[in-house]
């Protein structure tokens, strides 16, 4: 058999059949994150919400925000509308379940939604793992900024320590007291 028989033999639309089924449900498959939203979030010093703003944010290969991004991310945006602010908190969510469990999702209330969201701290890179396509939209970085209160800011004042003075009688006598030897 030469390989024009051997096409013939094989028939290979029951392939593209199952092919252009299973590309219906190519969006519930997990790949790997490329981008997710970074929200920033503007508290006054009464803890109220004064502005949201949202950026995209693209992903390195490995799904990761290095420290020092994070850093620089801090950085640029810890200043807003002529106020300092800090970042008080810093929370990942990161939508990790499986393609079988969205039904169980949908069918549940919505309080296992926290088990998809962690806090993160600046100093270490931020890791994001594979998400359901359909899904990866739900991928975000929340830096929660809280203004400066300049009455209550830390400042570091110096304190001047006085130590009680020594007798100094006393020590001229241990002076006195002690021995030299001679130089021979």
């Amino acid at each position: 058999m030469n390989n024009e028989e051997l096409e013939e033999e094989l028939d290979d639309e029951w392939l593209d059949k199952l092919k252009s089924i299973e590309s219906d449900y190519n969006d519930f498959y997990k790949k790997n994150t490329e981008n997710i939203e970074l929200y920033f979030f503007y508290l006054n010093t009464n803890n109220e919400v004064e502005t949201i703003n949202k950026i995209q944010y693209i992903l390195d290969n490995n799904s990761k925000i290095s420290k020092n991004n994070i850093v620089k991310i801090i950085k640029e945006n810890q200043n807003k509308n002529n106020k300092k602010y800090y970042l008080k908190y810093l929370v990942k969510y990161n939508i990790t379940i499986d393609p079988e469990e969205i039904q169980h999702l949908l069918n549940v209330d919505n309080y296992e939604g926290k088990n998809y969201m962690s806090q993160e701290t600046y100093n270490r890179d931020i890791y994001f793992s594979d998400s359901i396509s359909i899904l990866q939209d739900l991928n975000a970085l929340y830096l929660i900024f809280s203004e400066i209160n300049k009455k209550t800011s830390i400042h570091t004042r110096k304190i001047n320590i006085k130590r009680p003075q020594k007798d100094k009688s006393k020590i001229t006598n241990n002076r006195l007291d002690k021995t030299r030897r001679k130089r021979v």
